[in-house]
């Protein structure tokens, strides 16, 4: 019974990211798998969109590895066989997305569970004249602060949101005088900034 609630928690898991991962680019394959007998992992990302950044860190957070890719596809083998055993994230941002796994280093193999990949959504920023679209879509309800800077830091609009999923709004800023801001947005998982133009 056990196993079949794996299994079933399993499909839902698949199911769902692969459903979110599709909502904001259609085209989006990641697949991670280790090679049994080794410390080695195959790294596999179709459809990506921009600048990507693949990193893996330790425990304490300190980068291991760091590669950057303008291209749509990635397709390698990470050799992981230097690392003593522990636990060790794979990061992966990509456009919007922060797709975060957990790569075990156990008895010379490489476990990685896909039940422990989590994927993250930055938010999107779009100005049209004075106006500053902010959309972002966190998963589970959580809270989200959007302060917008003059060039001095001083703060010039500030809006706390809370108990939200997903947000989308429009702050209308005419009267501001036009220039050059910062927008700093700041969610659960960390602070985004973005400097933006008001006209």
């Amino acid at each position: 019974m056990k196993a079949l609630n794996v299994l079933i928690i399993g499909l839902f898991t698949t199911f769902l990211l692969t459903n979110v991962v599709a909502g904001n680019n259609k085209h989006l394959k990641v697949d991670i798998k280790a090679i049994p007998g080794s410390q080695k992992m195959n790294v596999n990302l179709i459809g990506l969109n921009g600048e990507t950044l693949i990193q893996l860190k330790d425990e304490g957070e300190v980068v291991l590895l760091q590669q950057l890719t303008q291209e749509t596809e990635y397709n390698k083998i990470l050799d992981l066989s230097a690392l003593m055993e522990g636990e060790y994230s794979l990061i992966i941002l990509s456009g919007n997305k922060e797709i975060l796994q957990s790569v075990f280093v156990q008895n010379g193999e490489l476990e990685i569970p896909f039940y422990k990949r989590k994927i993250y959504f930055s938010p999107v920023v779009r100005v049209h004249g004075s106006k500053v679209d902010i959309s972002w879509f966190n998963g589970k309800i959580a809270d989200m602060k959007v302060r917008i800077s003059d060039h001095n830091g001083s703060i010039i609009f500030a809006d706390d949101i809370k108990n939200v999923i997903k947000v989308e709004k429009r702050y209308n800023l005419e009267q501001v005088i036009s220039g050059n801001y910062t927008i700093a947005i700041d969610t659960p998982r960390r602070t985004y900034y973005e400097n933006v133009t008001i006209e």
